[in-house]
Formats: C-alpha cells, sequence, structure tokens
C-alpha cells in the first residue's frame, strides 16, 4: 500500500507595501522549512487580481504529525520574529 499524502493550504495576508519583503524573507525560509521538516512547498500563489496582499501556499507534508512538528518549530525559532512586521 502507498504512503498516504497529506497536505496544508496556508493562507497568508501580507500587510500593503510589505509583499517585496516578504517574498525576499520567504525564499530564505523555505529551503530552512524544507531541510527541517521534510516538507515539499507544491504552489506559492498570490493574485493580480482579488484580495489584495493575499499569498497561498500549498505544501505536501510527509506524515499527518508533521504539521505539530512544524507548528512546534515555528514556534520555537526566535529568528522568525521578523515576519510579524511582514503579517
Amino acid at each position: 500500500m502507498a504512503n498516504p499524502n497529506y497536505f496544508l493550504k496556508v493562507e497568508i495576508s501580507v500587510k500593503p507595501g510589505q509583499m517585496g519583503g516578504f517574498m525576499k524573507d520567504t525564499m530564505t525560509l523555505i529551503p530552512k522549512v524544507q531541510a527541517a521538516m521534510g516538507w515539499k512547498l507544491l504552489a506559492a500563489l498570490s493574485g493580480v487580481t482579488g484580495i489584495p496582499n493575499l499569498v497561498v501556499h500549498i505544501w505536501s507534508l510527509p506524515t499527518a504529525d508533521a504539521l505539530l512538528a512544524g507548528m512546534r518549530f515555528f514556534a520555537s525559532d526566535p529568528n522568525l520574529g521578523f515576519y510579524a512586521d511582514l503579517l
């Protein structure tokens, strides 16, 4: 039997004028998450029309428990505090 797939959809509302900073910082964060958690970013989307400053990430998780592990990862890393100014 094949391993089941687990997916996570994340909707991120970025403050007006902060999209450039968010994109730049995300480019350094994504490899860190992939290496530490085994998550894979399948899609990173933002629209030209629709809800302004909305970013959607679709992640593939290796196990169902990876979600809780990811939450702990983000909560325990004080270097991720810079995101609070962007979101």
